[in-house]
């Protein structure tokens, strides 16, 4: 972010249109980025130093997604990705509204970020009869998949499993430790479904 504007400060008179609307569009994806990795490091920071305060309430969880979606609506839009929502639009849950926006926000980051143009990412709800949870859902991409060793190690603190995005995107990994840590507070699970070049489906329950 930094060179980019130390090259618009000191070369502005000589870009042509074009190349500063190359040049903006890179400043805004590295902003997002920028503002992506501050805001799952503060809620990071305030987990380890057990600052992070629970309080469920019922909430329409399907709200909650589409609010996650107009947030990202930018990012779904220089990929022209679709957000197909099967999500209930009549559910509520009992949650912190907070943490499952930050989990939904995670999750769909994600999957924008190792998805390749023109594709579609889906967001609902499975049929819990088929596991022992209250409630579960997914969130869904056609992207690039995910090698055996990075999804058996994808949540785990101590082993680095970050890699750049189709479009060169960082990845810290820091927001799925995130989404963990968020989803134990709702006595639920998250885990993962994939394999390369077919797609990523990220999981999580909600059991209180």
């Amino acid at each position: 972010f930094i060179g980019v504007t130390k090259l618009m400060n000191e070369n502005l008179t000589s870009f042509t249109t074009n190349e500063i609307e190359k040049i903006s569009k890179t400043l805004y994806k590295s902003s997002e980025n920028i503002l992506d990795l501050l805001t799952n490091l503060l809620e990071w920071s305030k987990m380890q130093q057990n600052l992070v305060e629970f309080h469920p309430v019922e909430t329409s969880i399907t709200f909650l997604a589409r609010n996650t979606i107009d947030l990202l609506k930018e990012p779904l839009s220089l990929k022209d990705l679709s957000v197909i929502n099967k999500l209930p639009t009549d559910l509520n849950v009992l949650c912190d509204a907070n943490m499952i926006s930050t989990v939904f926000r995670n999750l769909l980051s994600n999957a924008i970020k190792f998805s390749q143009n023109s594709k579609s990412i889906e967001i609902g709800m499975l049929q819990t009869n088929q596991f022992n949870h209250k409630y579960a859902f997914y969130v869904k991409d056609e992207g690039i998949g995910m090698p055996e060793h990075i999804r058996k190690n994808i949540f785990k603190y101590d082993i680095n499993t970050s890699r750049k995005g189709t479009s060169g995107e960082p990845s810290t990994g820091l927001g799925l430790i995130l989404c963990k840590d968020f989803i134990k507070f709702h006595n639920g699970e998250i885990w993962i479904e994939s394999q390369e070049n077919e797609g990523t489906t990220f999981y999580f329950s909600l059991n209180n």
